[in-house]
């Protein structure tokens, strides 16, 4: 869990062993380097305030639907992309991932990791399998 006030910004996880898991979102911030810091810190303010605030935040110059059909949308900070879906409820929404965009459009393939993220989170709802939530600070 990323930030919880009014809404809940949270990111997936995926289990990779026994016991170990890992967060597709926090391995592609780290990997940006330092000359993406200050947009990383942008999407990191953009993901607390839609917390506090929710969809009356958000507007076409930050955030954006990406594909229509799996009702994906994307943060915007500079030439940074936070991919996102809404989760169970009115009131979650999921990071799957941030990448460098630099093209017009969001490359298939980033499209095609969230889907996967998106679809393997419904699937665990849909079988009554909970999907917990934990906290981990990333600023």
């Amino acid at each position: 869990m990323l930030e919880e006030s009014k809404w809940i910004v949270t990111a997936a996880q995926e289990k990779t062993g026994a016991e170990e898991f890992r967060c597709p979102l926090i391995e592609s911030l780290t990997e940006l380097g330092p000359n993406y810091e200050k947009s990383m810190d942008g999407l990191l303010s953009m993901l607390a305030k839609f917390s506090e605030h929710g969809q009356r935040m958000l507007n076409d110059g930050i955030c954006h639907e990406i594909d229509e059909n799996e009702k994906l949308f994307e943060f915007i900070k500079g030439d940074l992309r936070l991919i996102w879906f809404y989760g169970k409820g009115n009131k979650i929404i999921i990071c799957s991932h941030c990448f460098i965009k630099k093209g017009r459009k969001t490359p298939s393939p980033e499209k095609a990791a969230a889907t996967k993220i998106k679809r393997e989170y419904f699937r665990l709802l849909d079988q009554n399998i909970e999907v917990p939530l934990f906290y981990e600070d990333i600023a």
